[in-house]
């Protein structure tokens, strides 16, 4: 077990910007551009598990101004209240999410974090569940490919990363009249109908929305927010077991997979 505890802090001792973006509602593109001769700073978070202190740049990539820490340190308004809005619970979720990932990691799983970098793991399970989970869904996709050789070379011309199973399943038929469905065997249509009904149940995600992240179901809350609406849905008992079967077969395959994570950018650095 290790007590965890996380906070920001202003890196002054880095270089200084004198222009930083901003949110800001007021021009057309939703981004401003401040200027300051002061300068502006990274924030950074300070990581300690068991009286072991890391130090690393702030996922968020924010920067603010001497002043602007303050107000946000001392939970005080910016000139802006939409960058008050945006900073403030961007920041301010960082912190709950970090402290949730490293409590899961050492805690709950009793990893060893200590073999690895604190970073891998903090952006590992802070990664999004939609592009978290991509890989696990569109396999179904690539099964199919596999099993027929005289449709594989259709694989060459998807993006797997950016489409969802359905997706790709709606351009192949749109573009070629080509209908992927005959070749997925009735489980692959059942995970990828699942897949779909998981990510439509997700809010939108923008500005100061929260994001929901691959820790959120590891650790039960979305976990328990799936099997809730599973409950209430007209999907029948059998088929809402199933689900929630597919879903945690998925993200814990996601889990598992940090490992190949970490050994991945391992060789890279290896080799670099």
């Amino acid at each position: 077990m290790g007590k965890i505890t996380v906070k920001h802090y202003l890196n002054t001792d880095v270089k200084k910007i004198t222009t930083t973006k901003v949110i800001s509602s007021d021009v057309g593109d939703g981004i401003a551009y401040l200027r300051d001769e002061n300068g502006y700073f990274p924030i950074y978070l300070q990581i300690t598990v068991n009286r072991k202190t890391t130090k690393i740049r702030s996922l968020t990539h924010i920067r603010l101004s001497k002043k602007e820490y303050k107000q946000y340190s001392e939970n005080e308004p910016y000139d802006s209240e939409q960058k008050t809005i945006f900073v403030n619970g961007t920041l301010k979720e960082e912190l709950d999410f970090v402290h949730r990932i490293l409590e899961y990691f050492i805690n709950i799983k009793n990893y060893d974090y200590t073999k690895y970098d604190i970073r891998d793991i903090i952006t590992y399970y802070s990664d999004r569940v939609q592009q978290a989970l991509v890989p696990y869904a569109n396999k179904y996709i690539k099964d199919s490919f596999h099993r027929n050789a005289h449709i594989a070379d259709l694989s060459k011309i998807i993006d797997f990363k950016s489409n969802y199973p359905k997706d790709i399943i709606s351009i192949l038929n749109k573009t070629l009249s080509f209908d992927l469905t005959t070749f997925l065997t009735e489980r692959e249509k059942q995970c990828i109908d699942c897949f779909s009904y998981f990510i439509s149940l997700l809010p939108e995600v923008y500005l100061t929305s929260v994001n929901i992240r691959l820790i959120d179901w590891l650790n039960g809350h979305l976990k328990d927010d799936f099997m809730k609406n599973l409950a209430i849905s007209k999907l029948g008992a059998s088929t809402a077991k199933e689900y929630l079967s597919i879903m945690d077969e998925m993200f814990q395959k996601a889990d598992k997979d940090f490992f190949l994570f970490t050994f991945s950018i391992a060789q890279k650095t290896r080799m670099s």
